[in-house]
């Protein structure tokens, strides 16, 4: 199976992530233990999750689900980390990993025989992206995230409120809770308190003034929050993603 992202703007030229880049220049993020809760809840057992990430980067967190036997993909506004080779670019770039505005319409098709045919995911992330975008474009990405989400999928988003030159709109959660009900998408806090601060970004790494919504586009058919024991609740709110973990494991040399 190929992978392809097919749209008339491989770029977002007029994104100061683009203009200026930092984070897109910067940026890998990856957390093993988000990932492996998120397989836990909404692994069927039966197929690989299918994942798109949105403003992924140097595409560590891509790579990780790969890694994981699960079908990735990842698009970034700039072409920063493809042009110079950064991160997991030189491995993925062109399969896997790719380059769009993700305010002008893409879509993402498994190519076959010659034959495109249209992906739906289970889950469509965006890890500190939707700050990054103006108002007035909001309604066009919110309609590719409808468009290529599974009936019952999820949107995981961590979202940053601080006033910074590159975040074009700076907004209160409950601003952003109604964005998401605005475009058919129910918040799910069930699955966020699940996830125990365990994510891709967020306050817990680095991400001071930040928030996360996840939501779905039909609750009946979204993924039920498994059980979880209390010790490791308490673990992942802690221990996991703390300064003396990540110590710890840079001392043993554990990525």
């Amino acid at each position: 199976m190929h992978i392809s992202v097919r749209t008339d703007h491989p770029v977002a030229s007029d994104s100061p992530d683009h203009l200026r880049p930092r984070a897109t220049a910067l940026d890998s993020s990856r957390n093993h233990r988000f990932n492996r809760k998120l397989h836990r809840l909404c692994g069927t057992g039966d197929r690989p999750l299918r994942i798109l990430d949105l403003g992924c980067a140097g595409g560590g967190f891509v790579r990780d689900c790969l890694s994981d036997g699960h079908i990735a993909v990842g698009i970034e506004g700039s072409d920063y980390s493809a042009r110079w080779g950064r991160a997991e670019w030189p491995l993925l770039g062109g399969r896997s990993l790719f380059t769009a505005d993700i305010t002008k319409p893409f879509e993402v098709v498994r190519v076959e025989g010659g034959v495109d045919t249209p992906m739906a995911f289970d889950v469509v992330s965006l890890w500190e992206v939707l700050e990054h975008v103006g108002e007035v474009d909001l309604p066009a990405v919110f309609r590719n995230v409808a468009a290529h989400l599974e009936r019952g999928g999820l949107i995981i988003a961590s979202i940053s409120s601080d006033d910074l030159a590159h975040h074009q709109t700076v907004r209160d959660q409950s601003w952003w809770t109604g964005i998401f009900l605005q475009h058919g998408l129910i918040p799910a806090p069930g699955i966020v308190r699940y996830f125990a601060t365990q994510f891709i970004r967020g306050p817990k790494y680095g991400a001071l003034g930040s928030f996360h919504v996840i939501a779905t586009n039909d609750p009946a058919r979204a993924p039920s929050v498994p059980r979880v024991r209390i010790v490791a609740h308490a673990l992942d709110h802690v221990w996991y993603g703390s300064t003396p973990y990540r110590w710890v494991r840079r001392i043993l040399g554990i990525e």
